[in-house]
């Protein structure tokens, strides 16, 4: 208990014997004025000095409430224990498995190393032989028409074309068949007849044979490097 509570004590101890003498006096003189006066004062007092007493005792619990624990003590670590040195024999084991897994790693990242390489290379050539394709492409779609194509024996593996007004062309000579911006087949003139030049139709390693030529098909000459690497 606190030097507070024991003053509050006392001084509601004092009250009540103030109140008990006063209320003998009161007895005597029921009737008196003063005699009534002074015990609603008593009574005021002691229930002022009790709501003090109720509000301090009420503090006192609540700072006891919100007080914190004290900090654990922090355990001490656990000793350490020496460990026991490795035998010869699982030394020597656990030295070939590391070496093992080593030389797994180096020939891994060797393979890794090789399948990129040839990656890149392929990707290399595949990109050159786009890029000649289009540079044909390009070629073909460029040439001059020397004419189209009026007849077709595949049979017989010759057709007709008719020239246009600038083409001249020498037996034996090779020109090409133009689809597209692509060259379907190629073919040897064999002789210029009426209006006409009849020519043999070469096979075409792609068509497997004589390719097949329909009315229209353009005769070009083939232009120079076509299908050729300029690397």
């Amino acid at each position: 208990m606190n030097t507070t509570n024991i003053l509050l004590g006392t001084t509601s101890l004092l009250l009540v014997v103030a109140f008990a003498l006063s209320f003998g006096d009161f007895n005597k003189n029921r009737n008196s004025a003063s005699a009534n006066k002074e015990y609603e004062e008593i009574r005021a007092e002691l229930a002022a000095q009790k709501a003090l007493f109720d509000k301090m005792q009420l503090e006192t619990l609540r700072s006891n409430a919100i007080k914190t624990p004290g900090s654990a003590p922090i355990a001490p670590d656990p000793a350490q224990t020496d460990t026991a040195p490795l035998s010869e024999d699982l030394k020597s084991k656990l030295e070939a498995e590391i070496a093992k897994l080593k030389d797994e790693k180096d020939k891994a990242e060797l393979k890794a190393d090789t399948n990129e390489k040839e990656t890149l290379i392929l990707m290399g050539e595949k990109t050159k032989a786009a890029q000649r394709q289009e540079r044909d492409a390009q070629r073909v779609t460029n040439a001059l028409l020397m004419g189209n194509v009026s007849a077709f024996k595949k049979d017989w593996a010759w057709l007709s074309f008719s020239p246009t007004d600038s083409a001249n062309f020498q037996p034996g000579q090779e020109l090409g068949i133009r689809r597209n911006s692509g060259i379907l087949g190629r073919i040897t003139i064999d002789r210029f007849e009426g209006d006409q030049y009849v020519a043999n139709v070469k096979e075409n390693a792609y068509a497997g044979g004589v390719p097949d030529i329909v009315e229209g098909d353009e005769i070009i000459v083939i232009p120079p490097f076509y299908g050729v690497s300029e690397e």
